[in-house]
Formats: C-alpha cells, sequence, structure tokens
C-alpha cells in the first residue's frame, strides 16, 4: 500500500509540472507552528492602552506578526503529531513519501502541515458522514489502508486538494480565487458590506469553502474582530483596501472542550474600506463574528497606506497646537512640518499610547540631524517626552514612525525666540572668522549656540592699547570665548562653567590687547543655548561721534522713508533695522552729505511689522553713538472712493477700512486745501479733521467757499506701545491719492 501511495504522490507532481501548488510556498513560509495551547485559539497579544488619547474605552492592541516562519524540522513534527491521531503509520507516510530530496541533500517539504492533515481526512472520508466521525473512527494499525479506499479515489482525492490549497490560501498575498465552486458566501468582486456593531453569522462547508466580507472605516482608528467558530480548524484573513495585500492571517483550532475557537484581535487602520476572510481547513461547521470600532480622532486625516509618509507630504504644524494621530498596521510614520523665522528653542513634545515607537528631526534639505528611540513608561502605560533643540533660522522637519507596535500619539511643537542680535539661518552665518559680525565696544549684543551652530564670530576694533574687559552671560553648562588678533592667531582663551548657586555661566575677564583689529568666538563645548556679552574698553574721545538724531520716519511707496540731521565729522553712516522676529540688520551704509534714504527691503508683504531704526556715524572706518530709535509699523495706503458737494457749503468724503494686518488703524485723517500746492507744503495752509476709532468710513467737512475747488487726501495712524519700555509711537500711513471737488451748492 506504502508503494501505491508513493506512485500516485509521484504522479501528481509530474502532473503539476515538478511546480509547487498555488499558494503551497506562501503556506510553507508563513504558517504559524501550533502547541497544545493552540486548541483553545489564538494567544493574547500585549494589550495597550488608549486612555485619554481619545474618548474611547480600552481594548488591546495586535503586535502579531500574522505568521511565523516554518522550518522543514518544524513542519515534519507538527504534521506527525496531526498524523497520528488520524492514520495509523502516518509517521512513515509522512516521513517517506512528503519530503522530497533536493539535490543539495536537504528534505523539501511538499505539504504543509493543514493541507497534509487534509489529505489524511480525504483518505479516509469514504464513507464517513463528519469530522466527529473521522476523528472517533480511527481505522486499526493492522488493517490494510487499501480496504478503506481505492488508488483512484486517492488520486481524486489529491486532486480535489490541489484545488482546494489554491481556494483556501493566498497567492502572493492577494485575495483568494473567486470560483463559484469554491466558494460560499460573497465573492472577491462582491464581498458581502458588514456593519460595524452588528454579528454576522456564516457556515463553512465542503461546498462552501470561503466566505467574504468587507467593512468600511469612517476614519482612522482601531478596528476590532470577535469570533467564535464551532469548527475543528479554520483561517481568518484580514485585507487592505486594495485588496492585494493581507496585513494579517491567523490558523485557528478549538478547544476539544467547548468545541469552539474564540478569536479577539485588534488592528488600527486608516480611514478605508477592508476585506475579511473565513475559510476552512478540511472541517465544516459555524463561525460568527463582530467588528467594533473606535475613532482615532486625527487631526489629518489619513487613508490608505498613510497620507503623509514623505518630506514632500509633511504637513505643516503650527506652533502650542495639539496634533493627534495614529501609528496603524498599515501607516507606519507621519511626517510634520515647521518654520522659525529666528534662531531660538524648538520643543518637540509627544504622548502616546504606543509600547515603543521613533521620532527624528531633519533639516530643510531633508537630511536626519537626530533621532530617538522611546519606550512606554510602565507605571503611566504611555509614553510621555519633551525634546529641545536649539535651532537657526529655517524650516524643519519631524516624523513619528512605529516600531512593530501601533497607537494613538499627540504631538506639539512649541518655539521661543533667541532675540540673535544677527539673524542666523542653516548650519550658521558667522561660523568662520570671515564671516565675523562686526560690533562696537561697550555694547551688548545677544547669540545661541545651536544644535546645527557650533560657534559664533565677532568682529572688533581697539583704538589705544590697554585692557579691555570680556563681559559675557550663557545659559549653558559649558563653553569656550576665544580672542584672536587681525592674523588669526589666537591671544587669548577661556572656558566657562555654569555656576549652580546663580543658575547660569557668568564671566568678567580683563585681557591686554594692542590697538588693531580683533575677533572674538564663542564656541560650543556638549551644550547648546544662549548668550549675551559685551566688550567693554576705551574709545578715543576725539573719534567717537556723536549720536545722529533721526528727524521722521514714514510708510512710503517706497518702503520706510527716513531722515536724520547730519553728525559734525562723519564720512558717512550706516543704517540698522531692527524687528523681533529677524533681529538686527544693516540697512545701507551712504555717505556723508546723504541724510535721507528708502528702505525698499520692507515695500512689499511687510503690514502689520513693527520696525525700530538706528543710525551710527562713521569716521574712518570707526562706527559712532548710535541713535535713540525710530519706529515705523507698516501701515498700508487708503483710497477715498466717494467725494461729494453733499450740501451747502459742505463736502463728504468715504474710504475704504481695510481688515486684516494691511491696516488695523486707530484713526485717520483728512486734509484738504484750496491747491495742491499748500496739500503738499508742510508749511502750507491745508487744513484737516482727524478721527478716532478704526472702523471709521466717512467725515462730513463744512464751511467750505461756495465756487471754489478742494483738493483731499487721506491717511491713517496706528499706535504702538514697547511692551519692554513702555515707550508710546504714533505711526501714520503714506497718504492716498488726491481727489478734487468744486462746491457748486
Amino acid at each position: 500500500m506504502k508503494q501505491k501511495i508513493s506512485a500516485v504522490v509521484l504522479s501528481f507532481i509530474l502532473a503539476a509540472g515538478m511546480c509547487t501548488f498555488p499558494g503551497a510556498e506562501e503556506l510553507s513560509a508563513e504558517a504559524p507552528v501550533y502547541d497544545e495551547v493552540a486548541s483553545t485559539g489564538s494567544s493574547e497579544d500585549p494589550a495597550l492602552s488608549y486612555d485619554e488619547f481619545t474618548s474611547l474605552d480600552d481594548s488591546g492592541i495586535s503586535v502579531d506578526e500574522a505568521a511565523f516562519p516554518l522550518s522543514a524540522e518544524d513542519s515534519i513534527s507538527a504534521d506527525q503529531e496531526d498524523f497520528g491521531s488520524d492514520l495509523t503509520g502516518s509517521e512513515e507516510f509522512l516521513s517517506d513519501e512528503l519530503i522530497l530530496p533536493e539535490e543539495d541533500g536537504s528534505d523539501s517539504v511538499l505539504f504543509e502541515e493543514s493541507h497534509a492533515s487534509d489529505l489524511s481526512a480525504d483518505l479516509l472520508d469514504d464513507d464517513l458522514s463528519d469530522e466527529s466521525d473521522m476523528m472517533e473512527d480511527t481505522p486499526d494499525a493492522s488493517e490494510p489502508v487499501e480496504d478503506i479506499i481505492e488508488l483512484p479515489a486517492v488520486q481524486a482525492s489529491l486532486d480535489n486538494n490541489v484545488e482546494n490549497i489554491a481556494g483556501e490560501d493566498i497567492a502572493e498575498d492577494s485575495l483568494l480565487s473567486d470560483d463559484p465552486d469554491e466558494t460560499g458566501l460573497g465573492s472577491i468582486t462582491s464581498p458581502v458590506a458588514v456593519s460595524l456593531g452588528r454579528q454576522v453569522n456564516g457556515t463553512l462547508t465542503d461546498t462552501n469553502t470561503v466566505d467574504y466580507y468587507k467593512v468600511t472605516l469612517p476614519s482612522s482608528g482601531r478596528l476590532t474582530l470577535n469570533a467564535t467558530a464551532s469548527i475543528y480548524r479554520n483561517y481568518y484573513y484580514l485585507y487592505e483596501s486594495t485588496q492585494t495585500q493581507r496585513l494579517w492571517y491567523e490558523h485557528y483550532y478549538w478547544n476539544e472542550v467547548t468545541r469552539q475557537s474564540n478569536v479577539s484581535k485588534s488592528f488600527d487602520l486608516t480611514k478605508g474600506t477592508y476585506y475579511f476572510v473565513v475559510s476552512r481547513d478540511g472541517y465544516n461547521g459555524s463561525y460568527n463574528f463582530t467588528f467594533t470600532f473606535q475613532t482615532a480622532g486625527e487631526t489629518y486625516t489619513e487613508t490608505g497606506y498613510g497620507n503623509d509618509n514623505s518630506i514632500s507630504a509633511a504637513h505643516t504644524v503650527s506652533f502650542s497646537k495639539e496634533y493627534r494621530a495614529q501609528l496603524a498596521k498599515n501607516d507606519d510614520k507621519d511626517f510634520y512640518r515647521f518654520t522659525i523665522a529666528t534662531s531660538g528653542l524648538v520643543q518637540i513634545k509627544v504622548r502616546a499610547n504606543i509600547y515603543k515607537m521613533y521620532v527624528h528631526l531633519y533639516n530643510s534639505d531633508g537630511q536626519q540631524m537626530w533621532y530617538n528611540h522611546p519606550y512606554w513608561n510602565e507605571a503611566s502605560q504611555e509614553i510621555s517626552t519633551t525634546y529641545s533643540f536649539y535651532l537657526t533660522s529655517g524650516t524643519y522637519y519631524f516624523s513619528c514612525s512605529r516600531d512593530d507596535y501601533t497607537g494613538n500619539y499627540k504631538t506639539w511643537v512649541y518655539f521661543s525666540s533667541s532675540n540673535e542680535s544677527f539673524k542666523e539661518s542653516g548650519n550658521g552665518t558667522n561660523n568662520a572668522i570671515s564671516s565675523a559680525n562686526s560690533v562696537n565696544l561697550n555694547q551688548t549684543y545677544k547669540g545661541q549656540l545651536a544644535f546645527n551652530d557650533d560657534r559664533d564670530f565677532y568682529s572688533f576694533n581697539v583704538t589705544t592699547t590697554g585692557e579691555v574687559t570680556v563681559n559675557a552671560t550663557a545659559m549653558l553648562y559649558r563653553l569656550y570665548y576665544i580672542i584672536y588678533d587681525s592674523n588669526g592667531n589666537e591671544v587669548w582663551k577661556y572656558h566657562a562653567y555654569w555656576n549652580e548657586a546663580v543658575g547660569k555661566s557668568t564671566i568678567a575677564e580683563k585681557v591686554t590687547l594692542s590697538a588693531g583689529k580683533y575677533y572674538f568666538e564663542v564656541l560650543k563645548d556638549g551644550y547648546e543655548g544662549n548668550y549675551t556679552f559685551s566688550i567693554a574698553g576705551k574709545t578715543a574721545a576725539s573719534t567717537k561721534l556723536k549720536a545722529p538724531v533721526i528727524k521722521a520716519v514714514y510708510n512710503s511707496v517706497n518702503g520706510g522713508d527716513l531722515y536724520w540731521n547730519p553728525v559734525s565729522g562723519a564720512t558717512g553712516y550706516i543704517v540698522y533695522r531692527f524687528r523681533a522676529a529677524e533681529g538686527t540688520k544693516k540697512v545701507t551704509e551712504t555717505n556723508a552729505s546723504t541724510t535721507h534714504i528708502y528702505d525698499t527691503a520692507i515695500k512689499n508683504g511687510c503690514w502689520g511689522r513693527v520696525y525700530h531704526y538706528y543710525v551710527v556715524g562713521v569716521k574712518n572706518g570707526t562706527q559712532g553713538n548710535w541713535s535713540k530709535p525710530a519706529v515705523l509699523q507698516r501701515v498700508a495706503a487708503l483710497s477715498i472712493n466717494t467725494l461729494t458737494n453733499s450740501s451747502s457749503r459742505a463736502a463728504t468724503a468715504a474710504w475704504d477700512v481695510i481688515s486684516g494686518a494691511e491696516n488695523k488703524a486707530h484713526g485717520y485723517q483728512i486734509q484738504y486745501a484750496e491747491s495742491t500746492t499748500d496739500l503738499f507744503n508742510r508749511s502750507g495752509t491745508f487744513k484737516y479733521k482727524t478721527l478716532s476709532g478704526r472702523n471709521s468710513k466717512s467725515t462730513v467737512i463744512t464751511g467750505l467757499t461756495k465756487g471754489k475747488t478742494y483738493y483731499f487726501r487721506v491717511r491713517c495712524y496706528v499706535n504702538y506701545t514697547n511692551s519692554v519700555t513702555g515707550a508710546y509711537t504714533q505711526t501714520w500711513s503714506q497718504y492716498s491719492t488726491v481727489r478734487s471737488l468744486r462746491i457748486s451748492k
């Protein structure tokens, strides 16, 4: 009998062209190894809690890998145990007939465990009516197998088994074959839609081997399957929306006492439709299942395999705002983008009900700068961590990605500016002597040593030989201060450390220097943070120019319109502009005869911004004292829409009120005169009327002379109070285009 069966098997292999039948390779690679515990259903996976991340109740997170590799040795062992309970002599049959030698001398498993047991069932299932008979009425070892079934029937059983294997397993992770003779409820093309929260019942038989279902998730979240089967063993499969990728499958045996298998599995998934398959494995019976769902409450809805899985698709986040997201079984990472206008401290906070995950930081070019692998806290049952980075101005990206575990998380980005005196971007803009920023003696400057900026260089001039004092305060545990001469040779170095008593690093060190040009370096030593410094020294009274006086600064169509008084002895002037979000920038240098400039850099796109202007005189390359600041807030011009002789000797003028940052006006002023010369001449005879309140839209001007023509223009003003100094400034917009009106009444 052993020789007859072997011949049948060999004839089947030849008929198949010596190729593995569909699905066999996949089953051999992925079918799980089962032990005695398997009879109660699948083992439970570690459970993770959603707690306050959503308003949902607790449930378990699946952390399975769907299937575990089954070695040839393990496959033999599993099949022998199963066959031993059903067929006398199956150990010999399995080891001699189903293990084929490879050319390299190793063994190759022809049939995977579950289908080998199908074969044994088919060999016995000639006149037995159900699975219970098949399990209980095992033939005696002395009884010849050929007395039970004829060889042609064995061949037919093998043929049927090949069809069942092709129908019951997955070729290249796609859904099962859509053959109406092999499937029951639904099909690949027309799966049965199931509702969330409602129980579905089904039955698997010899002619109804596979049932197909689909479930649609309204948002990203956790899908939980609870299933019960009164079947000796069967498979469950879950596929993503394109039906080409298997997300999970499991092989379940029933409990010998209850004669049922029970499964409860949870999957974190993105929004979309998913496909669920119930398949028999040689045994018939009924089953039921229910899908329940808990939304993740994502800030940005994701579908399929995720919508923000790359830097190019990163979501822009605002500072101090909470964002909710999910790392799913089919979505392993999320990217975010933020931009800081100045150098400063960035803090990325993450809270997650995920056992472990990754957080990465990237620069504007997409290069990874840093990453961390946080694990959850066993006491709090969550990840809760904040990462701090001092960064230069620019655009950055960060990502949250999974490491085998899925779940919900929240993230925030916080920012505080370092208010550097000289704006830096990228990996720093003053990192060498050749790019040092020029500073004056006896003036304080602010800077930052950043995660991506290791050093800052400054240049200064000493006019007479003598002592200078380096005063510096740093919120860093340790750092270096270094002075170089004009040739780049080091002449002084100091290693500063944190003072625990005062909670910062402070120095006041005297250095003797000859007259000449020097460079001052602030160098990082493993720590980042903000610092301030000044270099105090004597300056020659004869070369220290007086501070210019700024006469006026106006909003102009050309930008900032700035006027100042000349300074005796100056060979030129330097104009600086400061804005909190940008730091101090040099606007321009002029010659001694130029005391008026237009700052065209703020001509467009700067409405609502507040600027402080400084002017300093220069003599033979040495700067004098800086002027007091002049404040300008950019305000857009208005236009007169209507101008009418509304009543006797009266004119009514109306204008637009522009909303938003373009024109946050606090009041308006309309000017009028009998000639444009009077109107444009500041010492002319024009008259005006001022209205307070940002919503004023029109006014009536009386007392005009009948028969005369008048010329009108309007402007608005904004009030600004410096939050630090308390200084109050009123800034006017530029004037509107002039309109004329003849008084005929």
